[in-house]
């Protein structure tokens, strides 16, 4: 009987640990963006918002102006694609992605563009 309880218990831990968890689905606040070396602040950019829903929807404001689209996830890879241009795939590599800190990379050689949100405070 507790060889059974143990068994079903270790299954049990290991699906629910399979099942990925999107921490980046929520509202976030630019924190540093670091392009070629030169780290450039949330101010320097007009405070963008970044937007990543359930329905794998997306959204970046920023000084008036919107891009939308669609995101997916792919292992460490989040696909955006940009309503505008449905065609071309935005890939981002997450480095952490946890209930405060949204960190990725982007571009396809070194030296990569290091991104890092915070949560938005509401």
């Amino acid at each position: 009987m507790r060889k059974s309880l143990f068994f079903l218990f270790a299954l049990l831990l290991a699906f629910t640990s399979c099942k990925k968890q999107n921490h980046f689905v929520g509202e976030w606040e630019l924190d540093s963006l670091t392009l070629q070396g030169d780290i450039i602040t949330a101010e320097d950019l007009g405070n963008p918002l970044y937007t990543f829903t359930e329905d794998n929807t997306y959204k970046i404001e920023v000084t008036g102006l919107k891009q939308e689209g669609t995101w997916e996830l792919d292992g460490e890879d989040l696909i955006l694609v940009d309503n505008e241009t449905p065609g071309v795939e935005n890939v981002l590599h997450i480095v952490e992605a946890n209930e405060y800190k949204f960190h990725y990379k982007a571009g396809e050689v070194e030296p990569f563009t290091e991104v890092v949100l915070k949560r938005a405070n509401k």
